[in-house]
């Protein structure tokens, strides 16, 4: 973040063209580096320079290539990043974490949102070794669902107490809208 307490006044706001960086190293070894490409990208880090290297890009819309001259901070982070921004994708893209006050809900579904994201890439990896055409995501998911639930539905995991439930039963709908609307005399709500 530009705007924190130990971070100079230049790199706060700096004013930089396409293609141009300015970096600031303090005593620490710290190298603090702002590059302007698409807009302003700042990076802070203990282990690189601030030279810069040609990376070849593609175009969007066309089928050739541009070199581009990138810090090497940048060009090592979308590197060696590329694993943990493509399981940050697939946990965004079908997401079922909802909001709880309760920490350890949320700890709960994180860690089974991380483990169907790493089922599904060891998945493609042993579809990529036997040479074969891994299913989508969405797909896996739908398939890893149906094999948890199994015969659950059909009776083979449900008890016998209590009433039947008809939650599966497409009949009770009798092909009519249900909607809840207002009464019209009263403040409570019928179907």
């Amino acid at each position: 973040m530009n705007n924190r307490k130990d971070v100079p006044a230049v790199m706060k706001k700096p004013k930089l063209k396409k293609g141009e960086k300015v970096a600031y190293r303090n005593n620490e070894n710290s190298l603090l580096l702002a590059w302007r490409d698409k807009c302003l990208v700042t990076m802070l880090s203990t282990w690189n320079m601030s030279i810069s290297e040609p990376v070849w890009r593609k175009v969007r819309g066309r089928k050739e290539e541009e070199m581009v001259e990138k810090p090497s901070v940048i060009a090592n982070y979308m590197k060696n990043m590329d694993g943990v921004d493509t399981a940050d994708q697939y946990c965004v893209t079908y997401c079922f974490l909802r909001r709880t006050l309760k920490w350890w809900k949320k700890l709960f579904f994180w860690f089974l949102e991380v483990s169907i994201i790493n089922a599904y890439v060891l998945y493609k990896e042993s579809c990529k070794n036997s040479n074969s055409n891994p299913m989508s995501h969405i797909k896996f998911r739908r398939e890893l669902v149906m094999a948890l639930v199994g015969d659950f539905r059909e009776g083979g995991g449900a008890s016998t107490r209590g009433r039947t439930s008809t939650s599966d039963n497409q009949q009770r709908l009798n092909g009519m809208l249900h909607v809840i609307i207002l009464h019209p005399e009263k403040n409570t709500k019928i179907a």
